[in-house]
């Protein structure tokens, strides 16, 4: 048979459109080892106050290699939180994205460690994707799609990075940002609303944000340039975002943005006129973690009651590359 046929098609509702795919699930994880503002600014010469007033940050959490952990860790238990939530098995999952720059190995996909760690079936595609800290919007928008279009029934979408194996310690502009983390999200079908399209873009201003292979892949950042590109990009998408579902800041109930600094998150709220309990701010004992920094806020928020009656969720993401997006979700109601 002609390979072509054997492809799945797309499954279409009884009204004729495309089915809904919606976030049913969230999880996170994060290392044992705590790494204080204090400890680093007494390596750097600098107070722990003065880095908590210019990032937010007063600790985060690095991986333990002393006892052995690992992001595949990382990311099995935040899957397993994601899946627990949506009261979902990993057997039932088709679908494994992970969106990471910093995975255990070269290869295989961190994708394939995880979901062979969860049991998830040997017939599911699974990948990593690599966009640093706009990552997991970016795999959202791809495991949306294929819900939507029936070629996945159970999508898990992970945002994990281990940014202390890139960190260059001895830089001030980069060591006191940030830590390891992992986040997951369910995406399945609902009835109503769900997940919006994928808006993105890029700029080639690579350098001001990137790293080397003969620098030793360490991160290297203009803070200034990052910070302007950083929130003229992100509020742009996010309202680029509610505008492709036909809908407002007005109609908005909360921004998860990346959590980058606190300086840039608040002037994200600031430029779009937001209020202070519109804006997800997560980052006090987390620190920027990349990819996962939009998935382990979402599963804070949860778990804090916040999406017990649903509403409309903007998730906004900006990172290496100048690579950038957004994207929408209608939740129903879910509380922990």
């Amino acid at each position: 048979m002609d390979a072509v046929e054997t492809m799945p098609q797309a499954e279409i509702t009884e009204s004729g459109g495309l089915r809904h795919a919606g976030m049913i699930g969230f999880g996170n994880a994060q290392p044992s080892k705590v790494v204080t503002s204090q400890e680093i600014g007494e390596k750097l010469g600098l107070t722990a106050d003065w880095i908590i007033d210019r990032t937010g940050v007063r600790e985060r959490r690095v991986l333990d290699l002393d006892k052995g952990e690992t992001l595949n860790g990382l990311c099995e238990r935040a899957a397993r939180d994601a899946l627990a939530v949506a009261g979902r098995d990993a057997a039932e999952v088709d679908t494994v994205i992970v969106a990471t720059i910093t995975p255990d190995n070269v290869f295989p996909a961190q994708a394939v460690a995880v979901a062979a760690a969860l049991g998830v079936p040997g017939t599911a595609v699974v990948y990593d994707l690599s966009a640093a800290c706009t990552g997991f919007v970016t795999a959202l928008g791809q495991a949306a799609a294929a819900v939507e279009t029936g070629r996945s029934k159970l999508a898990l979408v992970l945002g994990a990075d281990a940014l202390s194996r890139i960190t260059p310690w001895d830089d001030p502009k980069s060591a006191p940002l940030f830590g390891d983390a992992a986040g997951a999200v369910v995406v399945g079908p609902v009835e109503h609303g769900g997940i919006g399209p994928l808006i993105g873009g890029f700029d080639h201003q690579y350098r001001i944000l990137h790293s080397e292979r003969d620098d030793g892949n360490v991160i290297r950042m203009r803070g200034r340039e990052t910070y302007s590109n950083a929130v003229a990009r992100m509020s742009e998408v996010t309202l680029q975002a509610l505008d492709a579902i036909g809908k407002s800041l007005d109609d908005m109930t909360m921004l998860v943005a990346h959590q980058a600094n606190i300086r840039i998150v608040d002037a994200l709220g600031e430029k779009l006129g937001l209020r202070e309990d519109q804006v997800s701010v997560q980052i006090a004992d987390v620190g920027n973690t990349s990819a996962a920094s939009v998935p382990v806020a979402l599963r804070r928020e949860y778990e804090a009651g916040r999406f017990a009656n649903g509403g409309l969720i903007a998730m906004a993401g900006f990172g290496g590359g100048f690579a950038y997006s957004a994207i929408t979700c209608e939740l129903g109601a879910i509380a922990p």
